[in-house]
């Protein structure tokens, strides 16, 4: 049996543990991906034993392969990335300013004490 499961980037490059499809059965399967190994686009996992009855033999089931399909972000993700970026940089240089600013007045106030 074989199956095509979408996954996130980040699922891709961080791991995942979840529920990838629900067997003819009505069993969820799960699969887990650790941290810090990368899945790849066209990447295949086999699952032995969660395929389909084997034919005159239905105790037995074949194996279940996972090819994974990657969900790339579009171009609209990346320009509000940047926006937020751009956003977050503005109001640290606003704090950074009024640190220095406020950090100068209390210097000049502490030498003439």
């Amino acid at each position: 049996m074989l199956t095509h499961v979408k996954i996130t980037l980040s699922e891709a490059l961080l791991g995942f543990s979840r529920i990838i499809l629900t067997h003819l059965d009505g069993r969820g399967i799960k699969l887990s991906s650790a941290s810090g190994k990368i899945i790849k686009p066209g990447d295949t996992v086999v699952l032995r034993g969660e395929g389909m009855p084997i034919h005159k033999r239905p105790d037995e089931k074949g194996n279940l392969y996972v090819v994974f399909d990657i969900e790339m972000p579009t171009s609209d993700w990346l320009e509000s990335v940047d926006a937020k970026v751009n956003v977050y940089r503005y109001s640290q240089q606003e704090i950074y300013s009024e640190n220095v600013i406020l950090g100068a007045g209390s210097t000049a106030s502490t030498q003439t004490t």
